[in-house]
């Protein structure tokens, strides 16, 4: 018998399975959706990967993470500037700076570094553009390159090495210059990143997921999710 994570994003009307699924990871906002699901089939362990400036900026994503009923939330660029969010205590915190979550990455692609080097730097269009922001991320910014619910994915696979992988409501767009967070250009542009790792992961690593986006699937490769689903 097959053991299986669901990993929850955003993405408008995303199929989720049907399925004995072991733990639930959400991605920023996708937390509501997750929290929803996990009382639906009672699931007890659901744990939120997110943005940690995104989280203090944007009140829609840490409103809902808040809401929900989670064993952990995985903060991916740094701790909390602010003390102001009124986390339950039961929830565990884990932390990974700029530049651990940047090494962590590294693991799950055919090159490396360079790949993850190579899709940060597609977030700009021109070779001076793209220079410029080299040096940004390397003197200040750190280099973020998988999205949150990439991450989500790569986390999940490191943490559970036995488990099978569902996606619902994560990756590329059919339209690359959309995300299916909303339309602003950092998403957008993000998603561009998201395009060239997912063409770059490992294949043992892509062996162990599936989607559940007939789509998806078929443009990076993955096994699509063929059994029960609902909206």
């Amino acid at each position: 018998m097959k053991n299986y994570i669901l990993i929850i994003g955003s993405k408008p009307n995303s199929k989720l399975p049907i399925a004995n699924i072991d733990w639930v990871f959400s991605a920023n906002g996708a937390a509501e959706k997750g929290d929803l699901y996990c009382k639906k089939f009672k699931i007890y362990n659901h744990s939120c990967v997110v943005g940690t400036r995104e989280f203090e900026k944007n009140p829609k994503v840490s409103s809902r993470v808040l809401r929900a009923d989670l064993k952990e939330i995985i903060f991916r660029y740094g701790k909390l500037s602010s003390l102001e969010f009124a986390i339950k205590n039961q929830v565990r915190i884990i932390n990974f700076s700029k530049y651990d979550q940047f090494f962590f990455q590294k693991k799950f692609f055919n090159n490396s570094f360079f790949d993850l080097l190579y899709s940060e730097l597609s977030y700009e269009s021109s070779f001076y553009k793209k220079l410029r922001y080299f040096f940004y991320c390397v003197f200040r910014k750190g280099f973020l390159c998988s999205s949150t619910g990439l991450f989500s994915i790569l986390y999940a696979l490191e943490n559970f090495p036995n488990h099978q992988i569902i996606i619902s409501g994560i990756g590329p767009t059919q339209n690359i210059d959309d995300h299916f967070y909303d339309n602003s250009t950092n998403y957008s542009m993000r998603s561009k990143v998201d395009h060239i790792l997912l063409n770059k992961i490992k294949k043992k690593y892509k062996e162990r997921l599936f989607s559940t986006d007939d789509e998806l699937s078929k443009k990076y490769d993955l096994s699509i999710w063929n059994r029960e689903t609902f909206l």
